[in-house]
This record gives C-alpha cells, sequence and structure tokens, in this order.
C-alpha cells in the first residue's frame, strides 16, 4: 500500500493497511461518528479484541464499518482504560495505544517479535517531557 502524502504510523497489518486509518493517526483527519469503510470495521475489529462491547456492529460476516454510537462508547470506554481523553475521537493518541496493543497482545497478524524494539512500545508509555537539565 502507498499513502501519499501521508507517513505510515500504524504497524500492526489489521489497522496498518487502510488509508483511512493511517491518515486518522495523522489527525488528517481523525475518524469519530459518522464515518464509514473498511478501517472502521478494522478499529471495530481490534476494539473487540481488547474487550469492547460490539455486538451490534457485528455480525455473520464481520463488522459493519459503521462508525455510530455503539463504536463510539467502544472508543470512549478504550481511552477512558488506556488514560487518554474519552472525547470518543479515533486519532493519533487512540490509535497509535490500540495499534500497540494489539500487536503486543498478539492480536494482529504481524509477529510483535518483527517490530523493531521501541516502534510499539514507546507509543503505549510515552516518555513524559522534563524541562530540568538535571534529567
Amino acid at each position: 500500500m502507498r499513502l501519499t502524502g501521508v507517513c505510515p504510523m500504524l504497524l500492526s497489518l489489521r489497522l496498518g493497511r487502510h488509508a483511512q486509518l493511517q491518515k486518522a493517526a495523522n489527525n488528517a483527519p481523525p475518524v469519530s461518528r459518522g464515518a464509514k469503510g473498511d478501517g472502521i470495521a478494522a478499529l471495530q475489529e481490534g476494539l473487540a479484541d481488547l474487550g469492547m462491547d460490539l455486538t451490534i456492529s457485528s455480525g455473520p460476516e464481520g463488522f459493519d464499518g459503521i462508525f455510530g454510537s455503539e463504536t463510539d462508547r467502544a472508543v470512549r470506554q478504550f481511552q477512558s482504560e488506556n488514560a487518554l481523553s474519552a472525547d470518543g475521537i479515533a486519532g493519533k493518541l487512540t490509535l497509535h495505544k490500540l495499534d500497540g496493543l494489539l500487536i503486543l497482545g498478539g492480536f494482529d497478524d504481524r509477529d510483535p517479535a518483527e517490530v523493531k524494539a521501541g516502534e510499539a512500545a514507546d507509543r503505549i508509555k510515552p516518555v513524559p517531557f522534563r524541562s530540568n537539565s538535571n534529567y
């Protein structure tokens, strides 16, 4: 996949193959209620794998790919459980956190050992900025 003008930010195979989510990972624009598409279905699947309830959005043929009230609620729950602002918008911080947890949790087809040290882990635990030069 080639994304013009967008630096691929998502490393998991599940989320990273969708241009819609790669753009959202750059906040260009983030995805929120009303968004639709295969990227949203991948987002829903990832959230469900991590324990979010998306029973209305899922069916025998997979997830519906509609960012409605249930997906909004699942995104907010995920954000809250991961110390993110629970605004229901899947942008840079939310998608990076989800991406890293899918890889490290073994929910993605990509082997966590293939991810370079720090690629996913740095995004899961951001290093706080310290203005004191003694650190």
